[in-house]
């Protein structure tokens, strides 16, 4: 699936075991916030590039739907999370078909889980920002960092 806007067409890309970023553009200054590989292709740019942390924030700032949103104005939401960062596209295509009206938390996952799964907050939301554009999801989302105790997870 592809998430577009205006300047860019976004997708993920796989090669055999491993998956990319993919951006499409007709202009490259579309193209300079991103990471990795560019090169033009017939009257537009293509960029390959690795699904980094630095990556996903341009992915945020070119689509915001991509941003976590406040859950308060919807009326029902449910958190789903995906422990191990793989799950995302398939719960996205889910509520694209089957959850109209309500929110999905799709980047959610406790301190304790992420200790468990040496995961921290960041690499939590990369995988849902990159998960939503496989599923090419343009709906907006919720994140969630739940059972926190001490200031020390709310640092983290």
């Amino acid at each position: 699936m592809t998430l577009r806007n205006d300047a860019l067409e976004a997708s993920i890309r796989y090669d055999g075991s491993a998956r990319s970023l993919q951006l499409i553009a007709s202009a490259a200054t579309a193209l300079s916030s991103f990471e990795g590989e560019a090169a033009a292709a017939g009257e537009g740019h293509v960029l390959t590039g690795p699904l980094s942390t630095a990556n996903a924030k341009a992915l945020q700032a070119a689509f915001p739907a991509l941003r976590p949103q406040k859950i308060g104005g919807h009326r029902t939401s449910i958190g789903t999370g995906d422990r191990t960062g793989l799950a995302t596209p398939g719960q996205a295509r889910a509520f694209a078909t089957q959850g109209a009206g309500v929110m999905p938390v799709l980047a959610q996952q406790s301190i304790r889980e992420m200790d468990r799964l040496g995961r921290n907050a960041q690499s939590v939301m990369d995988d849902a920002i990159f998960g939503l554009v496989e599923a090419g999801w343009d709906s907006g989302f919720g994140a969630d960092c739940d059972h926190i105790k001490t200031t020390e997870g709310i640092d983290r």
